[in-house]
């Protein structure tokens, strides 16, 4: 009798175990990725004259001024740039419009937002167009003049290899320091950013864990009967 109950307790207390180990292994955290961090950028360049070319900021380097920061004239901010009284070496734009594509390849997969820092008390855009494998997706908007990040968020999540940023400026400027493509990822060593999405599901961790567990389940069944 005394054995009975000790084999019944040692079953439960291994069946509660395995139970809160496989819950732990099953749910998995969703991180938000800035997956164009570090990764090439083509379609604008500097403009060629000595007097235009001060601001050669990269688009995809992580650098980018810091909340309540002033305006800092050169890096880390890239001009989108014209000067109607000048050659062609004084712009990098074509009837005021400029647009750089971001090469993501494979890591291009799963996103949500396209996020930009802009700083609009220099020069003000007519509008900023965002294209995912060049098909157009959405626009962006800024309120103000301060230093501000602006974003797309999408309706869901998208694949692309390429997103590109369009913008066709007022007057002579417009400046961008970073364009981030964020995208939910599962990744723990490229996540950029902590997200408040709720912890997803692996399927196939979970169909092993319930397998498993079946299994202990029906083992436990006839050490029962034998006992």
């Amino acid at each position: 009798g005394e054995r009975k109950k000790d084999m019944k307790k040692f079953i439960s207390a291994l069946l509660a175990a395995v139970a809160a180990t496989a819950l732990s292994c099953v749910f998995v955290s969703a991180k938000e990725t800035n997956v164009a961090l570090h990764k090439p950028w083509s379609g604008i360049e500097v403009p060629t004259n000595e007097g235009a070319n001060a601001y050669t900021g990269d688009f995809t380097d992580g650098v980018y001024a810091a909340e309540g920061d002033e305006f800092s004239y050169k890096e880390p901010w890239f001009t989108f740039y014209t000067n109607d009284q000048n050659d062609a070496s004084w712009t990098n734009l074509t009837d005021r419009v400029g647009k750089v594509d971001i090469e993501l390849g494979d890591a291009g997969t799963n996103i949500t937002k396209v996020r930009m820092q802009v700083a609009p008390g220099i020069g003000e855009a007519e509008y900023i167009k965002v294209y995912a494998d060049d098909k157009e997706i959405g626009t962006m908007n800024y309120e103000g003049t301060d230093i501000q990040w602006i974003e797309l968020k999408l309706d869901g999540p998208i694949d692309a290899e390429v997103i590109s940023v369009e913008i066709k400026i007022k007057d002579m400027f417009f400046m961008v320091s970073e364009i981030e493509v964020i995208a939910e990822t599962t990744d723990d060593s490229s996540a950029a950013d902590d997200s408040s999405t709720p912890p997803t599901a692996d399927a196939g961790t979970a169909a092993a864990v319930i397998a498993g567990l079946t299994a202990l389940f029906v083992s436990a069944v006839l050490v029962k009967k034998k006992a």
